[in-house]
C-alpha cells in the first residue's frame, strides 16, 4: 500500500514540476522580451543615477550606439568623459533627451548622431529640421557650451541595410554648415577610419557600421584634439 501511495503521489508531482518549469521559462522569456523592448528606458534610469553624481562643467558625449558602446576612459585616458549615448537613437531621440543633457551644465558637448536617421530611412528634411531644433536648444541654453559636431562615419558593404554614401556626404555637409554658422567646431574624423573609397576599413568594424576596438582607437585619436583635458568624473 505504501508503494502505491508513492506512485500515486509521483503522478501528481510531475505535472506540478513540469508546470513550474514552463512558468519559469515563460517568465524568463517575458523578462527577456521586456528588457529588449525597454533597454533604452533602463539606460535612461542608469543615466539618472549617474547624473546625480556628475558635477557641472563636464565633457559630455551624446549620440547613438557609436557613443554608448565605447569605454571612453579606455580609449581616451587623459580625458574624463561623461557618456550619454543611447543605443539606436536618431536625431529625434536626441532631441527628446537633450533637456536631461543640458541640465548637467556641460562645458563641452561632443555630438555624434545621424547614422540611424539614414539607417531608418527617415526623410532628409525631417532630420535636417530636427538637427536645427537640437542646435537651437543648445544655443538657447543659459550657460555657454563648447559644441563639437562629429562627422558621420563611413560604413562598409557588410552592413545589412543600404546607406547611400551620398546621403552621408549630404548629412556631413549640413553639420559642417551648422558648425560654421553657429560657431561650433566640426570634427572631420571620417578619413581616419575610411578605406579611401567612401567605406569603413574592415578592421575597424564588427558588422559594417559599429566599431571594433581598433576602430575606436582610430576614432579616439582623431577626436582627441577637440577635447578638453581633465573635465569632471568619468561615467
Amino acid at each position: 500500500m505504501e508503494r502505491s501511495n508513492s506512485n500515486h503521489s509521483s503522478r501528481f508531482q510531475w505535472p506540478v514540476i513540469t508546470g513550474a518549469a514552463l512558468a519559469i521559462v515563460c517568465l524568463l522569456a517575458l523578462t527577456s522580451f521586456w528588457l529588449g523592448q525597454n533597454s533604452r528606458t533602463l539606460a535612461l534610469l542608469k543615466h539618472d543615477v549617474e547624473d546625480y553624481f556628475t558635477p557641472a562643467g563636464a565633457t559630455v558625449f551624446v549620440g547613438d550606439s557609436l557613443v554608448s558602446s565605447a569605454d571612453w576612459s579606455q580609449y581616451l585616458p587623459a580625458h574624463n568623459i561623461v557618456n550619454r549615448g543611447l543605443y539606436g537613437d536618431d536625431t529625434s531621440d536626441l532631441l527628446s533627451v537633450l533637456p536631461r543633457v543640458l541640465a548637467l551644465q556641460p562645458a563641452e558637448l561632443i555630438v555624434l548622431i545621424g547614422i540611424n536617421d539614414l539607417n531608418k530611412q527617415l526623410e532628409w528634411q525631417q532630420s535636417k529640421a530636427t538637427l536645427s531644433r537640437i542646435f537651437d536648444r543648445i544655443d538657447a541654453h543659459t550657460a555657454p557650451i563648447s559644441v563639437v559636431l562629429v562627422e558621420l562615419l563611413p560604413i562598409n558593404d557588410s552592413w545589412h541595410r543600404e546607406i547611400r554614401a551620398d546621403a552621408v556626404v549630404r548629412f556631413n555637409q549640413f553639420l559642417q554648415q551648422q558648425a560654421n554658422e553657429r560657431q561650433y567646431t566640426f570634427a572631420p574624423v571620417a578619413a581616419a577610419l575610411g578605406d579611401g573609397h567612401d567605406g569603413l576599413k574592415p578592421e575597424y568594424t564588427v558588422d559594417g557600421i559599429h566599431l571594433s576596438s581598433r576602430g575606436y582607437e582610430a576614432l579616439s585619436r582623431a577626436l582627441e584634439p577637440f577635447l578638453f583635458v581633465g573635465n569632471t568624473v568619468s561615467n
